[in-house]
């Protein structure tokens, strides 16, 4: 086994800028340009909220029976999912001049692709209201013995998708078994083993121990009890000192939650490793992608939307009464 110097967020950032800047500058042609910007949310209308700017004119008055204001994917879906349940009067209000939030895509050289949130795990048929989004999109068709979802192919992402690059070469998977010690290699089968046997387990009603979405998972109190410390915490508990295993949990605290591990509780650190399994045994689920990503799923919810949906609109104040709630809002 090779034993590397120290891996660090940091350090794969750079390596990979490093190699993105060699692909653009040492192609066969010589030098390329490659450009680009950053996208992200308006501030300026954001200010509006802040500095309590009133509306540029009276608006007239409206009514519905439910208004969402957001128009990302939360947003998106809450609509999607009272439509579904009958309630027709809705109204969307969203500050960008696009739906979709962190999911939004866009269109470059007529090629779409993705701004943000790229892909979502192929879920099981647990996962109802996902499954019926799915389906709804074309995307799912029905479910295999073991309730893993019936996809379709050209959605499906079945070949090599994560590679960390490090010690200036790329490898394969978020683990990369190159670099390990055979501490690293043994921890890290350990830590899979767990990892299988939360997802295995089930409580008396039948309810996964770690399940999608999180209000399905098993309320055991053991279970629970790991929303009491940190991810950090119970892995120096378990015995994981290698520093490979502590770096790809890392990783993935810091993907899904934005966190390291000592401030990410251990329920949420396990549910992201063991919800994606979905019988003992398996590997975790493959994604399902388009070219846009999750743009084709925030495409199908505003076409669900109708014309309910209204962006440039920012919310200045929200007022709770006795029988409504006044929406005050300003046309961006």
């Amino acid at each position: 086994m090779a034993h590397a110097r120290r891996l660090t967020r940091r350090g794969l950032l750079t390596g990979a800028a490093a190699g993105a800047a060699a692909l653009a500058l040492g192609g066969c042609g010589g030098r390329r340009r490659v450009t680009g910007r950053i996208v992200g949310p308006s501030e300026a209308r954001g200010h509006l909220v802040r500095d309590g700017v009133p509306p540029a004119a009276a608006p007239a008055t409206d009514a519905a029976e439910v208004v969402v204001v957001g128009g990302g994917v939360a947003g998106l879906s809450a609509a999607w999912r009272l439509l579904g349940g009958g309630v027709a009067d809705v109204r969307l209000l969203e500050l960008e001049d696009a739906l979709g939030g962190t999911a939004a895509s866009t269109v470059v050289g007529g090629l779409p692709c993705p701004w943000g949130a790229h892909y979502v795990p192929r879920p099981t048929s647990e996962q109802r209201a996902l499954c019926r989004l799915l389906r709804e999109a074309g995307v799912v068709s029905g479910f295999d013995a073991a309730g893993r979802a019936v996809a379709d192919e050209g959605a499906l992402c079945r070949a090599p998708h994560e590679r960390v690059f490090a010690e200036g070469a790329w490898h394969e998977g978020l683990f990369p078994r190159d670099l390990a010690t055979a501490d690293d290699v043994a921890q890290w089968a350990r830590f899979e083993a767990e990892v299988a046997s939360l997802a295995a387990r089930r409580d008396a009603a039948g309810r996964r121990a770690f399940a999608i979405p999180t209000s399905a998972s098993a309320r055991d109190d053991d279970l629970l009890a790991l929303d009491r410390m940190s991810m950090a915490a119970w892995m120096a508990s378990r015995g994981y000192t290698a520093r490979l295993v502590r770096w790809e949990v890392d990783y993935a605290c810091r993907d899904d939650y934005g966190a390291t591990p000592d401030l990410v509780s251990a329920w949420a650190g396990l549910h992201y490793f063991a919800a994606r399994v979905a019988a003992p045994g398996d590997e975790a689920a493959p994604f399902l992608t388009w070219p846009e990503g999750n743009g084709r799923l925030v495409a199908h919810l505003a076409r669900a939307l109708g014309g309910r949906a209204r962006t440039g609109a920012v919310v200045t104040s929200l007022e709770p009464g006795a029988d409504r709630v006044v929406v005050h809002w300003r046309d961006a």
